[in-house]
């Protein structure tokens, strides 16, 4: 299991990658950011961000504040007469930045209990790390299953 979680996995449709396209920009707004630099919420909408000639990058519209949303990459390309669609689902940058400096951190905490010998400092920063690691695990693989199925429903059937 990896520190920073991914996810990658294909749709196959037997819709044309015009009409993917189509499917997504309906269920996608503009990615125009308000004053606090979060996305403007329209709940008519499910995903925001951009389409281009062959894929799309989009972003589930949050209801509440949720650092564990996934950037969604799609490439969409025409194989045997079906349309594949290569998803890759990644936390956002911000989140991994803070990730690695907080991990980081607890290693340097960690580092220190094992020079001075004391089962606090070893201990803590341990825990810390395990349950940064297990939270980030569980909300991001929540929110990525959910937009999994939400995403193989808009575009197969």
């Amino acid at each position: 299991m990896k520190f920073l979680p991914r996810s990658k996995f294909d749709i196959v449709s037997h819709k044309s990658p015009e009409t993917i396209l189509k499917i997504i920009q309906s269920n996608t707004t503009s990615s125009n950011p308000n004053k606090s630099g979060f996305p403007k919420l329209n709940y008519g909408a499910p995903y925001y961000g951009e389409l281009y000639r062959n894929g799309f990058h989009i972003t589930p519209v949050p209801m509440v504040r949720n650092s564990f949303l996934p950037d969604i990459y799609g490439i969409i390309e025409l194989k045997e007469g079906k349309t594949m669609i290569h998803i890759t689902m990644r936390l956002k940058s911000y989140v991994t930045i803070f990730l690695v400096f907080f991990t980081a951190f607890a290693c340097l905490f960690f580092l220190i209990g094992c020079a001075v010998k004391s089962i606090e400092l070893i201990i803590g920063p341990l825990g810390l790390i395990l349950c940064a690691h297990f939270m980030t695990q569980l909300f991001f693989r929540t929110e990525i299953n959910s937009n999994k199925e939400l995403l193989t429903r808009l575009l197969v059937d």
